[in-house]
């Protein structure tokens, strides 16, 4: 069958086109894809010589960072005691009862362990009633943020207003320091025996150690001393001649007590004492890494 010129004309187009798609997907698109993938690659490959320049470029500043890091944890670490033993625990308290004139006949030492210690901060209770509300008190009840509205600069910070960066100064630490810390712990029970003024004594002590030092639990028993005069309580009988005069009551008899600092006093007390180990730099441990040579084999020169 012989075709025409306007055949041959429309068979040569469609061929051509089958020809350019063809060619598209077989040769044109995958190394479209392979490019796009060596693009990715090497974006991928910038980024991590990126982030190992500036590993590198912290060499000279990291062991900076790590001492200081190393004398603010110390620092941290000073307001505890060392990890101790049961006996050095039984030193400290006995040391304590020594210092405030208090006596002991029960003392028991649990074992080194870990506790989880946590910073909280006391709420006050306000209650409220008719005649305090006529009074015109007025609760404080914390900063209004509803006042705020939140602004951006020109960079996308958020811009904070000067009343409130104290305030979220005081929030964040507050944030940081009551997180849960592990740290190393023993508790103590014992008995204390002695007087009122030296229990105080005691416990002002107890509250001044540089050492982080809790008493989580306090069972007191005191009796006080007896005070009143009967004597001076007692009727009077009219004097002579003074018949026809009232005499007036004779007040109740004061049979309570009266604690002084000399009375007597007991309390069944628990006590834990925190600990945590201070942090030794690469110079303070007094290791150095050995340096080894080798020589080539063969005769020597």
């Amino acid at each position: 069958m012989k075709l025409s010129n306007k055949e041959k004309i429309i068979l040569a187009v469609f061929l051509a086109v089958v020809i350019i798609v063809a060619g598209i997907f077989v040769i044109i698109l995958p190394e479209y894809n392979k490019i796009d993938g060596n693009q990715k690659a090497l974006d991928a490959a910038k980024a991590q010589r990126q982030q190992l320049y500036d590993t590198l470029a912290r060499e000279d500043t990291i062991d900076n960072e790590i001492e200081t890091a190393i004398k603010n944890a110390n620092v941290f670490s000073g307001y505890f005691y060392d990890d101790m033993t049961t006996y050095e625990a039984d030193g400290i308290v006995r040391k304590i009862l020594e210092e405030t004139n208090m006596k002991t006949n029960s003392l028991s030492i649990g074992d080194f362990s870990t506790s989880t210690l946590t910073v909280s901060e006391y709420v006050e209770t306000i209650v409220t009633y008719p005649l305090k509300e006529y009074s015109g008190f007025v609760p404080d009840t914390g900063l209004d943020f509803s006042q705020y509205s939140i602004q951006y600069d020109e960079n996308g910070n958020i811009i904070v207003p000067d009343e409130l960066k104290d305030y979220l100064k005081e929030f964040i630490n507050t944030v940081l320091t009551t997180q849960q810390q592990t740290l190393g712990s023993i508790t103590v029970s014992f008995t204390v025996e002695g007087t009122r003024g030296d229990f105080l004594k005691f416990l002002n002590y107890v509250a001044e150690l540089e050492q982080a030092t809790y008493i989580p639990s306090v069972s007191i028993d005191y009796t006080g001393t007896a005070s009143g005069d009967n004597n001076n309580n007692a009727a009077q009988t009219p004097e002579e001649g003074n018949e026809d005069e009232e005499t007036p009551p004779a007040p109740p008899a004061d049979n309570g007590t009266k604690l002084t600092d000399n009375s007597p006093i007991s309390a069944n007390i628990s006590m834990t004492l925190y600990c945590a180990k201070a942090l030794q730099t690469e110079a303070s441990t007094g290791t150095q890494t050995p340096v080894v040579t080798t020589e080539p084999q063969g005769e020597a020169a």
